[in-house]
């Protein structure tokens, strides 16, 4: 069974958005009821709109269906060695 955690990050952008403002709110609540801080994160998404909130989500399942559909041999294109590292520590 998938986590709470994980469950809610595989949600479309609308309804993630719309999760994520009401557990920040219930969260941000809580903390003043008990006399404590609230926690950082829940203060920074209750200062994102909706529509921010949506957007991150579409990159990061973009970003995920992309890591899933990349080759699994393949390196991001960020760490792609060029090769030059290898040649030049060998001796011949």
């Amino acid at each position: 069974m998938a986590s709470l955690e994980q469950r809610i990050h595989e949600l479309p952008p609308a309804a993630f958005a719309r999760s994520a403002h009401a557990a920040a709110k219930l969260a941000i609540r809580a903390a003043e009821l008990a006399g404590k801080k609230p926690p950082a994160s829940a203060l920074r998404i209750r200062t994102q709109s909706l529509e921010q909130l949506s957007a991150q989500q579409r990159r990061r399942l973009q970003y995920e269906a992309d890591k899933i559909a990349r080759p699994q041999h393949a390196a991001p294109p960020a760490q792609q060695s060029t090769g030059e590292s290898e040649e030049s520590g060998s001796s011949e």
